[in-house]
């Protein structure tokens, strides 16, 4: 079982970024399915979850909202065929990621290496494990999208995966 640490956006941002998934779907793409448009901070193999939850509690009171606009959609320089939106990189996404893994670097051999600080490229997953064809009617569909998405970080959670099961989620500050 893994666990991911999620942001989640305001709920006009969030409605933007599922329409979009919504109009993959439509078109025979495999989208993201079963969580909410969020950023991963944080990806681990196994955590003990009742003492991360307390610990992630009192981080969650600590983190103020801030804005994440996405400008556009990005891919990974992999084999792995994912489309995602990808944010402007800001000093206030930068340090909610640093500090996270600050806060919790005793889980640090539990954490997926990409998204350690120095690694981490932020994304919100639009659609993933494509075939060519998906991928080529995904890139040619992600092209008449209106961008900027300018959304708002405003909860965070811990979600077991999979299948997605959102464990807590708590409102920033």
């Amino acid at each position: 079982m893994g666990y991911a640490v999620v942001l989640y956006f305001d709920d006009e941002a969030s409605a933007k970024i599922e329409e979009i998934r919504s109009e993959l779907k439509k078109n025979e793409i495999s989208i993201d399915e079963g969580i909410k448009p969020h950023l991963s901070l944080a990806v681990y193999d196994d955590l003990p979850i009742p003492d991360f939850e307390k610990e992630f509690r009192e981080y969650a009171e600590e983190v103020k909202s801030f804005p994440v606009v996405f400008s556009h959609v990005g891919e990974f320089p992999t084999g792995r065929q994912v489309l995602f939106l990808e944010p402007k990189i800001t000093p206030e996404l930068l340090e909610t990621h640093k500090r996270f893994h600050a806060c919790f670097s005793k889980y640090n051999d539990l954490a997926w290496a990409y998204y350690r600080p120095g690694m981490w490229w932020p994304h919100c997953t639009l659609c993933l494990n494509l075939t060519e064809e998906m991928y080529r009617k995904a890139k040619e569909l992600l092209k008449g999208i209106k961008l900027p998405v300018e959304a708002r970080a405003e909860k965070i959670g811990l979600v077991e995966f999979s299948p997605h099961k959102e464990l807590v989620s708590f409102s920033l500050g």
